[in-house]
């Protein structure tokens, strides 16, 4: 009798939710796992320091469902669900444990199906697919590459499930090994990696259970530009550190495929990361025999072995300038915000030598100080390399990015080089040029039979709306083969061009910078700004479902493009790309003839 009282009650899944001002979406999660069709199932939601009205959102489930739901209350919020996550897994009871994000929801036969597939193969972990939802009547499915069934564990380990939602897993799992969330960015990924590789059997159940909600503003997917998630290599560290070896080639392939998509397709505010972690496991990276051989791209993160990063410095000028304006000041204070570790110069009269060229003499006492600062912060780049930034911009987030290639320069408006952000490496060959062929600087010497250029170039007669600097790479541009387009592009020598929309352009937050005009600024101290701000939160909304929409596709072609189908038809489509253009040239003789006629 006890046998059979103790076999009724048992706790099939346990499902632990991690819970922080989702007020807006937090019941339909909960209705979603309250009506589970299962029929053993405890729901543990730690509210983790809600500020909001998640809390009595919950005590009115517990009351409603006193059979289903655990609720347990954690005064501060702690930063992220780990520790959350790890009291849920610490006191549950079920057989299998899932994790559910609070803005999250299910199908009501999720746990029921994917309980049953897993007592079926006796697996340590069931899947499912998942829908991507972007908005009211617009979601895409993830799925994953397999028929339903077990999946041979060496092509999951290649392939794995990042997410900690989507799945369940044997609570005997976490305790054997003594798993926990560590308390980090990305604490799911990090976990996860660590857990694969010490499983025996996993199932996968092709059909979609879990609904991943991409509307919340708020999650941290959704807020990329945090300095946080820079410290993603730590996570990245530590599942080195603790997975199985049995696993290390392939958990060291999915650390750097990651760190990839991360820096390079999602968060490329954090680009400046990539190649220090690789130089860290460099050993491991360079014998690593899937990077080698994938297809994916991948093999290229050798190229970056041999890369050197701008280095860690803000360089800006002051020259003619007693004192720093308020909006200076609130510009550089920005600056600090987002540039931690990095070295800020500013030039001046004090430790430049106004005496040491004559034209620069001659300009000083002219007043004209715009291009003695110019040549100056050039001439300092040039020697020294680093990132020099007009004091009229205001830093609106990481700037990484801008340490990865030669030298950097963006759009200032659509069709325009803008001069207010240069980044650049120590002896530049463009920025060499610029400093012989305009500043005219005697310093820059770089061979016996340099020219001297008429000083006339310097004269009134040349002054216009652009400075000298942005017009001579606009020149420099057009005369190497390329259109002014405002698009994002890598130039020959290393040269990346950014758009406005990208690096900076008027008062858009959106970007790295955006320039602080003295009317605009006070306009921002009126109520116009407020408008000005659900403005932008709106924009970014949209940008942030078409972002997704983009991440999903382009999962889907690589997924397609790596496929055995898809090289196996290779030599078919060269066939009827041969085809298509015999046809074309083929009408095209054709109208010709029929013209001597």
């Amino acid at each position: 009798m006890n046998l059979t009282t103790d076999k009724m009650n048992i706790v099939k899944v346990s499902v632990i939710l991690s819970v922080y001002n989702t007020e807006k979406y937090l019941k339909k999660c909960l209705k979603s796992l309250a009506e589970q069709t299962i029929n053993s199932i405890e729901i543990i939601a730690v509210n983790n320091g809600s500020t909001d009205n998640s809390g009595a959102i919950l005590k009115e489930f517990e009351s409603l469902y006193p059979d289903k739901f655990r609720i347990i209350t954690l005064e501060e919020n702690t930063g992220d669900p780990a520790e959350p996550w790890n009291i849920g897994i610490r006191t549950a009871r079920g057989e299998y444990i899932s994790i559910v994000d609070s803005d999250d929801w299910c199908d009501i036969s999720m746990f029921n199906t994917l309980y049953n597939a897993a007592q079926e193969y006796d697996a340590d972990i069931a899947l499912c697919d998942h829908c991507e939802v972007l908005g009211k009547n617009n979601s895409i499915r993830s799925k994953v590459n397999a028929n339903s069934g077990p999946l041979p564990l060496k092509d999951f380990m290649l392939n794995p499930h990042m997410a900690p939602w989507g799945k369940i897993v044997k609570r005997e799992v976490y305790i054997k090994n003594n798993l926990k969330y560590k308390s980090q960015i990305h604490c799911d990924t990090g976990l996860n990696l660590i857990m694969y590789s010490f499983v025996q059997k996993v199932i996968y159940v092709d059909e979609v259970f879990y609904y991943y909600n991409r509307l919340n503003p708020a999650s941290e997917t959704n807020t990329k530009k945090r300095m946080r998630q820079a410290t993603v290599v730590d996570t990245l560290d530590h599942i080195l550190e603790n997975c199985n070896k049995k696993w290390e080639e392939e958990i060291i392939f999915d650390v750097v495929r990651f760190l990839h998509w991360f820096c390079f397709t999602e968060y490329f505010y954090h680009q400046d990361i990539f190649i220090p972690f690789l130089f860290k496991h460099k050993e491991k990276i360079l014998e690593n025999k899937y990077l080698r051989a994938n297809r994916e791209g991948l093999r290229s993160v050798y190229d970056y072995f041999k890369k050197e990063m701008v280095p860690k410095r803000i360089i800006y000028s002051t020259f003619g300038q007693k004192k720093l304006t308020q909006i200076e000041k609130k510009c550089i204070d920005s600056w600090t915000k987002y540039t931690v570790g990095y070295e800020i110069v500013e030039l001046n009269e004090s430790n430049c030598n106004i005496k040491e060229n004559e034209y620069i003499s001659r300009f000083y006492e002219k007043g004209d100080i715009e291009k003695i600062s110019k040549y100056y912060l050039l001439k300092y780049l040039y020697d020294n390399g680093g990132i020099v930034v007009d004091t009229h911009m205001m830093m609106n987030g990481p700037i990484g990015e801008l340490r990865m290639h030669s030298l950097t320069i963006g759009y200032d408006s659509l069709n325009t080089i803008g001069d207010g952000v240069i980044a650049a490496k120590p002896h530049n060959s463009i920025i060499k040029k610029v400093c012989e062929d305009i500043l005219l600087e005697d310093e820059f010497i770089f061979s016996d039979d340099q020219e001297s250029i008429d000083e006339d170039i310097f004269s009134d007669k040349k002054e216009s709306t652009q400075s000298v600097f942005s017009k001579y790479i606009q020149e420099y541009i057009e005369e190497n083969g390329y259109t002014l387009t405002n698009q994002n592009i890598l130039l020959k020598n290393d040269f990346l061009l950014l758009s406005s929309d990208r690096l900076y352009y008027e008062i858009n937050q959106s970007n790295l910078f955006y320039r602080v005009y003295s009317e605009i600024y006070q306009l921002c101290e009126k109520p116009f700004v407020a408008l000005h701000m659900n403005a932008i939160k709106s924009y970014t909304n949209y940008i942030n479902q078409l972002e997704a929409q983009c991440q999903v596709l382009g999962r889907e072609v690589a997924r397609l493009t790596n496929s055995r189908s898809w090289r196996y038809l290779e030599p078919v489509r060269k066939v009827m790309r041969f085809i298509r253009e015999i046809r074309g040239k083929l009408k095209f003789k054709t109208k010709e003839k029929r013209r001597d006629f």
